[in-house]
């Protein structure tokens, strides 16, 4: 991976490793899709993480990972979850 895509998943991925507190305050369903964002985000922070560390993906194999994270959204902007998910299916 060029080093400069290094560089801007690990911007990434520390956006996603910022404090996201749980939001008690909001009623049941608010807080369980707070919960399925930030599994998806959990998810792209881990694949962030081992690309990072020098692991491929095939681009078959985020394909789940990146459906995730659309329909449960992302604390990131979807312009950033897109690139981070080309950047990682980069060989």
């Amino acid at each position: 991976m060029r080093p400069e895509a290094v560089d801007r998943l690990k911007e990434l991925g520390a956006e996603l490793s910022r404090p996201d507190p749980y939001p008690e305050h909001l009623g049941e369903e608010e807080q369980d899709a707070w919960m399925d964002r930030v599994g998806a985000d959990g998810d792209l922070a881990g694949l962030i993480s081992s690309a990072v560390h020098r692991a491929r993906f095939h681009p078959a194999e985020l394909k789940p990972y990146r459906a995730a994270s659309e329909q449960f959204g992302s604390r990131l902007d979807a312009e950033y979850v897109a690139q981070a998910y080309r950047l990682l299916a980069e060989r």
